[in-house]
């Protein structure tokens, strides 16, 4: 079997495992942000109608200073966009999981079936699906510290299922 179809093959189902932890995280962390924000404002409303009616003369500032903080994060919640974001970010982790799949099943494949031409034509239709959704992610935000730690994740479970001969042996002599 073609060697570097192995390796091809190898290589993104790790990067595909990678995406697949990356995208997961992120869009916990940003459901989390979108929650505690709208917990934050309603608290905010609720303690300005509080104050209104406790502290109407004494504490008249407390009124304007919480009126004021949920009217600013009120205004912010549209330019922020996490709906949106979660939305395409639970995409993406949806697509990521399934080539993780995908390339999973075919690496096995690697294992069982050694025909070359078949792997290569599985792995350009899992290639394909790939790019058909990648421009989604150009759109959202990303966190190179976070890709890194998914990646070393990601690098060690996998490794987990790597068969040492299957990674190329670097040339001797500088070939």
């Amino acid at each position: 079997m073609n060697q570097e179809i192995k390796t091809a093959i190898w290589h993104s189902m790790l990067e595909a495992e990678m995406n697949a932890r990356y995208w997961k995280h992120l869009l916990h962390r940003y459901m989390k942000r979108d929650t505690w924000l709208k917990i934050f404002l309603a608290a905010m409303a609720v303690g300005t109608v509080a104050a209104w009616g406790r502290w109407e003369e004494e504490m008249e500032w407390l009124c304007k200073l919480l009126s004021s903080v949920s009217a600013i994060i009120a205004m912010s919640l549209p330019f922020l966009d996490y709906q949106r974001k979660i939305e395409q970010m639970s995409e993406v982790a949806g697509n990521w999981r399934n080539l993780r799949i995908e390339y999973q099943d075919l690496w096995y494949e690697v294992k069982s079936h050694p025909d070359s031409q078949l792997l290569e034509e599985g792995y350009r239709k899992i290639r394909r699906t790939e790019a058909s959704f990648s421009g989604v992610e150009l759109k959202l935000p990303d966190d190179k510290a976070l890709l890194k730690k998914c990646f070393d994740e990601a690098q060690r479970d996998t490794t987990k299922m790597q068969v040492p001969e299957l990674w190329p042996v670097p040339p001797e002599d500088g070939k």
